[in-house]
């Protein structure tokens, strides 16, 4: 009988759980619901059931390493199948509806096959704008901290611009070599040292190997990937080339030689 009774009161238990989740759901903003359904249907592959969710001149905005920005619906099932074949998978970890309904912010966790081993998920900020029943705006806007782990790895490499034709060398070891030719900073750079990221501000400081500047001098720049290959490079503070402060300039990836 004991048992019985115990068996009850845990059905009991179970029933009002499902009937309070239920409910929970069913109370749920019919905005939450709307950009709840987009995401699932893109994490799992159902470019269709995704773009069921949007307006036919929807705008897709993103702000992760680069800035992407499709607008229709040919535009935005391009990017959204991009994503998908990318293996992109979405969790919403926060959601708020604002504005009446007509705003909702997520914080979202994404896993993508692109992302290099050990930083995924990465976080980012949603931001969905609603037109009656459907999407007519999505951001999404790639944390800060993020921006820069995946910044780090993208630099590496061999960079020529500007108007005096600056080669720089950025290493995995965070190191960092200058000068006005390949063959300049492969054997003689004019200026060396380390290199650190924060919020997309990259700063130098130069070591005693340094010929054109002093050791332990500064520099910030401002760096955002226009591509893969084209970064834009902005001057913010100089204590060696001081002059130049303020300007910018696009530097180009070079080739790695064998």
């Amino acid at each position: 009988m004991i048992r019985i009774l115990a068996s009850i009161v845990v059905l009991h238990g179970l029933l009002f759980g499902a009937v309070a989740t239920a409910q929970a759901l069913a109370e749920r903003p019919p905005q939450a619901r709307l950009i709840e359904r987009f995401v699932a249907a893109l994490s799992a592959g159902d470019v269709p059931g995704a773009l069921s969710t949007l307006t036919s001149d929807v705008v897709l905005e993103e702000h992760g390493l680069t800035r992407r920005l499709a607008s229709g619906t040919r535009a935005v099932q391009d990017r959204l199948w991009a994503l998908v074949l990318d293996g992109a998978v979405t969790e919403i970890e926060q959601l708020h509806v604002l504005e009446g309904g007509r705003i909702v912010i997520t914080v979202e966790r994404v896993w993508s096959d692109d992302t290099p081993e050990g930083l995924a998920p990465v976080r980012l900020t949603g931001i969905y704008v609603i037109e009656g029943e459907l999407l007519a705006s999505i951001g999404w806007w790639l944390d800060p901290a993020d921006r820069d782990a995946l910044m780090a790895p993208a630099l590496v490499g061999t960079w020529r611009g500007g108007d005096r034709g600056l080669v720089v060398r950025f290493d995995a070891d965070g190191t960092f070599r200058s000068g006005f030719s390949e063959a300049q900073v492969a054997e003689a750079p004019r200026d060396g040292g380390r290199f650190e990221l924060q919020r997309s501000l990259l700063t130098w400081s130069s070591d005693d190997t340094t010929v054109m500047c002093t050791p332990a001098d500064e520099g910030t720049h401002h760096v955002r990937f226009l591509d893969a290959d084209t970064i834009e490079w902005q001057m913010i503070g100089e204590a060696c080339l001081e002059r130049y402060m303020g300007t910018r300039a696009r530097l180009v990836r070079l080739a790695e030689r064998e």
